[in-house]
C-alpha cells in the first residue's frame, strides 16, 4: 500500500499476497485501455509444480488483485512422460505488446531437443487475434 502522498510504502503479509496463475518466473502485466482489464502472459502454476514452464497462459484481472486464466496459449504436445516434459520443455520469459485488437508475443522456447526446460533452442513468435474476446470480466473479488 502506498500512502496518498507517495512518501510511505507498507506491506501486510496477511492481505498482500495475491493468488495469481503465474509461476515464479518472469512475466509482464499491462493495462488494456480499451477494456480496462489488466493482462499478463505467464507460466501457469499446476498444483504442486510451482516452477513449471511447460504451459503459457493469458490471464486477466480487473484490479491487479483478482486474476483468472483466460486462455491456454502454449503447452507440451510432445507425448513425453510428465517428468521428462517437466525437465525439458519450457515456454518462458515471454515479452508481448498490444497490437490493435491483437497481442503479439515472443517466447524463449525449449522444445523438441532442448537440453533442459531452461536452455532454450528457439524463439517463437505468436499472435493472439482479437484477444479481448478471451477476457473474462466476471472475476469475483
Amino acid at each position: 500500500t502506498v500512502s496518498d502522498d507517495g512518501s510511505r510504502i507498507e506491506f501486510d503479509y496477511q492481505t498482500g499476497i495475491i493468488d495469481m496463475p503465474a509461476a515464479p518466473s518472469k512475466f509482464k502485466v499491462d493495462l488494456d485501455s480499451v477494456s480496462g482489464m489488466y493482462v499478463t502472459l505467464c507460466n501457469e502454476v499446476l498444483g504442486e509444480w510451482r516452477s513449471t514452464r511447460g504451459r503459457l497462459v493469458m490471464a486477466c484481472s480487473p484490479d491487479l488483485r483478482h486474476w483468472k486464466t483466460c486462455r491456454l496459449l502454449m503447452w507440451d504436445m510432445s507425448g513425453k512422460d510428465w517428468k521428462t516434459a517437466l525437465e525439458t520443455i519450457g515456454f518462458q520469459y515471454t515479452d508481448w505488446q498490444f497490437d490493435g485488437d491483437d497481442i503479439i508475443y515472443l517466447t524463449r522456447t525449449s522444445y523438441d531437443g532442448a537440453h533442459s526446460f531452461h536452455d532454450s533452442n528457439r524463439i517463437t513468435y505468436n499472435v493472439i487475434k482479437d484477444f479481448r474476446s478471451n477476457l473474462q470480466k466476471d472475476i469475483e473479488a
